[in-house]
């Protein structure tokens, strides 16, 4: 179709027939054409006695039919009807209702007798053809109030439900019986605008402005996306259409692409195919009963004939036509294209390969890809080049291979050609299988040495903490025992038999507690202070209002996980009992503080005891010898676990009098 008035224009927005051979068609500018496909005749028909902006009605993006000889136009100037008879428009619309102006789609729906219409205002409405009344949709939840969709294509898939695609929120389903819309979030984080979309008996296709959307029909989850980089002329789809032999076909805006999704191949269509122009036009398609199928464009109307566009699966394997070597040509007897493996030194690792597929018809259509295995991961698409080169190769072996793909983009078998860069001899299997047998040698006899060293250092230090555990059993075990049991003896003559029956209880749990923990180098902080709290119970019981304790547990320790060594605490709250709060004339108190910083816990016994000072002169009075060996086994002990550890004592006081003893534990943990 040429343009033969100033008015008239071939840019096609839409298509519509119902016999294949009578088609009316809108335009940009140039309203609606008729044309008989036969006859090749054509005209062009304008509502040019209609007194609104005439411009605008003209801009016929979508053409609908019924059966009353009446065509249906969404106009940017709003609802158009068109009498096939007469000749004669009609026009609809509501100046106070933007949603009636600047439509896009439209969409007879199958209940009632209502023209569904969307457009860029971003709303729907519904038109009644009896009462010729624009009417406000069914949108139970506001969803237009808070989405402006922008519908530029609706089909009413089944009774009730039409899916619209938009250029705000891809594809949109709504169901005009429940007023109820549907998004697809899983298709608009690919591309928020769509153009287009069909369904077929598996899948969904969606044109979107960037590729074409394969998803499941059963679940609507995508499948592929499609893209220029699949082999899709431009990304930028305007349509899509299937063909009786199961391929796809869309409309771009760099020329027509052919799918076979089946064997993942596409076929690109352009100007030298005969298509009006590369560009084409949003939901501009139409399919005839005899599924050829036609393309409405910027400048004029495809019709695709499928059986025409079988594919050429002939597709020629590339020949490597030169290889070079440090930038001079590889010497060899054997012709270039029939060398199957090269063998380099490692000093000559810069390589490049030359190719050619021989299909000399197509040698502008032809495109290559290469991979070398061992260095590249994946296949790497270089075009119309055939030249690639390697610099700086490793040692080792690799695989070069080569492939083409003729004009229906059928990629061809792949050229081949091994490659081998031989080590240095330190590099070699043999140097290295003797360097680490000679390193495994040394390495074990340094772990063997090092193994006897520990054993041995840890044979010591066992033997050492042993034999302070039983020095520190036998330091307290008399004295302590002796002391509990004439207690019990004291209540049995007082005739307490239950105190002496209960303080026998907690006497022989606390035996029983003390000879189970010594036998282990460690044990938990838990089990350490259960023993700690039965002791301090039992002491308590023996000497009446003589003190009271505490202990005082920081929340952020855990007492079930820190292991310290047994029987740690015990001696210094024995000592601040007996040297320090015993000797008081009123009662006393003990307080047990523990707390973790960082890797290392802390420990604090503070009594309000006579102090260290005033206990020695006690001491000497009385005439006492015995020594605390607990106390110094106990430094012994923490200090050959980690030299790290520390036990200070502090002697609190003020400038008049003693007021008792603090001693810090400091125990690095892991």
């Amino acid at each position: 179709m040429n343009k033969d008035q100033k008015t008239n224009d071939n840019c096609i927005l839409s298509i519509y027939s119902n016999d294949d051979n009578n088609f009316y068609m809108g335009t940009l500018n140039g309203g609606l054409i008729y044309l008989n496909y036969q006859t090749k005749e054509y005209q062009y028909y304008s509502p040019t006695h209609i007194g609104s902006n005439l411009s605008e009605s003209k801009n016929i993006y979508e053409v609908i039919g019924d059966d009353h000889n009446l065509l249906w136009m969404a106009t940017w100037g709003g609802l158009y009807s068109f009498n096939t008879l007469t000749k004669q428009f009609i026009e609809y619309k509501d100046f106070d209702d933007e949603q009636t102006l600047q439509l896009c789609a439209i969409v007879k729906i199958k209940t009632g007798n209502d023209i569904l219409l969307g457009g860029y205002n971003g709303g729907l409405r519904l038109f009644n053809i009896d009462t010729k009344r624009f009417e406000q949709i069914l949108d139970k939840n506001n969803f237009l109030e808070q989405n402006k969709l922008r519908v530029r294509y609706m089909k009413e898939i089944e009774e009730g439900k039409i899916f619209m695609s938009t250029e705000t929120n891809c594809l949109v389903q709504y169901d005009y019986k429940l007023g109820k819309f549907t998004t697809y979030p899983q298709f608009n984080k690919l591309c928020g605008a769509s153009r287009y979309f069909f369904f077929d008996s598996i899948y969904l296709w969606i044109a979107t402005d960037d590729g074409l959307i394969q998803a499941n029909k059963s679940n609507m989850q995508v499948i592929k996306y499609w893209t220029s980089s699949d082999g899709l002329a431009n990304s930028y789809i305007y349509a899509v259409l299937p063909d009786k032999y199961h391929r796809i076909w869309v409309s771009t805006n760099g020329g027509l692409s052919m799918i076979d999704y089946k064997n993942h191949i596409c076929r690109n269509f352009t100007i030298s195919d005969n298509l009006q122009d590369l560009e084409f036009n949003t939901a501009s398609c139409y399919t005839d009963k005899d599924k050829n199928l036609w393309f409405g464009g910027i400048n004029g109307l495809n019709k695709v004939y499928p059986n025409l566009t079988k594919v050429n699966t002939f597709s020629p394997t590339p020949l490597i036509t030169q290889i070079n070597v440090m930038n001079l040509p590889l010497k060899t007897d054997t012709a270039t294209p029939y060398i199957n493996k090269i063998v380099l030194p490692h000093t000559k690792n810069f390589i490049s390969f030359q190719f050619q597929t021989p299909n000399y018809s197509q040698t502008d259509k032809i495109v290559y890809k290469y991979i070398l295995e061992g260095v590249d991961t994946g296949w790497i698409n270089i075009g119309s080049n055939n030249f690639i080169n390697y610099t700086q190769l490793q040692p080792g072996k690799y695989t070069f291979k080569v492939m083409s793909n003729n004009a229906s983009n059928q990629w061809s078998k792949a050229a081949t050609v091994e490659l081998e860069i031989i080590p240095p001899w330190w590099q070699t299997w043999w140097f290295w299988t003797l360097f680490i047998i000679t390193a495994i040698s040394i390495m074990l006899y340094a772990i063997s040495y090092r193994i006897k060293h520990i054993k041995k250092e840890e044979g010591l230090k066992y033997k050492i903490i042993e034999s302070e555990m039983k020095s520190l059993r036998s330091q307290m075990n008399p004295h302590f025992i002796f002391n509990s049991l004439n207690s019990i003896n004291g209540f049995v003559i007082e005739n307490k038999t239950h105190l002496a029956s209960d303080y026998l209880t907690k006497f022989a749990r606390l035996i029983r507690l003390i000879l189970e923990n010594s036998k282990n180098e460690t044990i938990t902080l838990e089990k350490e202070l259960d023993t700690l709290k039965l002791y301090l119970l039992m002491e308590s019981l023996r000497f009446e209002d003589k003190f009271e304790y505490s202990i005082n547990i920081q929340q952020s320790v855990e007492i079930e996980e820190i292991n310290i060594p047994p029987l740690i605490i015990q001696p210094f709250v024995e000592n601040a009992i007996w040297h320090g709060l015993l000797h008081r004339n009123t009662k006393g108190t003990l307080a047990i503080n523990i707390s973790q910083q960082k890797n290392y816990l802390q420990i604090e016994i503070i009594d309000n005891g006579i102090g260290r000072e005033k206990s020695a002169s006690y001491k000497n009075i009385k005439h006492e010898s015995r020594k605390s060996y607990g106390i110094e086994i106990t430094k012994q002990r923490l200090h050959s676990l980690n030299e790290k550890n520390t036990i200070e004592i502090f002697d609190l006081k003020n400038e008049f009098e003693a007021l008792g003893t603090k001693v810090l534990l400091t125990i690095y943990i892991t």
